[in-house]
């Protein structure tokens, strides 16, 4: 006979699949609305670069935190004497990833044009100006981020896989929306766009969380 244990491990891998796939429609949607209204030019070049580059940075910084601060957190989940001191822990290296990735964004909206200019090859008048203003705009990714996926390891650490899984749903589909609805009007609406769904998805993480911080 197959023990509730699997049952449960099983629902969990079909709805974090499920939200995955939900997720991963929604982005590719996202871009197809935003290649259908402004389509490929010297400006949409400057988009992709400040997109990428606040993601490249939040992914160094807390790449490590699933593998490091879950199987912590789970050891000492499992101790209900040691449940205060996991969330002491969890406290901690929030605030760390807040400290840092939110010193990144800083130093990323100050230097945005600087950094345009160096990382982008010469192309057209005025994109790196234009690379500049994006990635003044998606410098905030880097927080948010990072935020994010501090959030989705402690939630993880407790089995809140749903959680997690639909607030990348959501954030992703109020992107979508947002490109629908006002796309068309300038693409820094795009860029803010993404910066909504960010925010939205990290508020989504953070209800379970927060009231058990210490």
């Amino acid at each position: 006979m197959t023990e509730p244990s699997a049952y449960r491990t099983g629902f969990h891998l079909v709805a974090v699949t499920s939200a995955s796939l939900l997720q991963i429609l929604n982005q590719f949607l996202f871009f197809a609305v935003n290649a259908r209204l402004w389509g490929a030019d010297a400006r949409t070049d400057s988009l992709q670069f400040a997109i990428a580059l606040p993601v490249v940075l939040a992914t160094i910084v807390t790449g490590s935190l699933s593998y490091v601060l879950v199987p912590q957190l789970v050891a000492k989940f499992k101790n209900p004497k040691e449940e205060r001191a996991a969330w002491r822990l969890a406290s901690f290296v929030g605030l760390l990833t807040l400290v840092v990735s939110g010193s990144i964004s800083f130093l990323l909206y100050l230097f945005a044009l600087p950094i345009a200019e160096a990382l982008m090859e010469q192309k057209q008048a005025g994109q790196h100006l234009a690379a500049g203003g994006f990635l003044r705009i998606l410098s905030w990714q880097v927080i948010l981020f990072g935020m994010i996926s501090w959030a989705q390891a402690v939630l993880h650490s407790q089995h809140q896989f749903a959680v997690a899984a639909s607030a990348g749903v959501i954030g992703t589909a109020a992107q979508l929306v947002t490109v629908l609805c006002f796309g068309d009007r300038s693409l820094e609406v795009i860029a803010w766009a993404i910066n909504l769904g960010s925010v939205l998805s990290l508020l989504i993480h953070l209800i379970p969380i927060v009231p058990k911080l210490g």
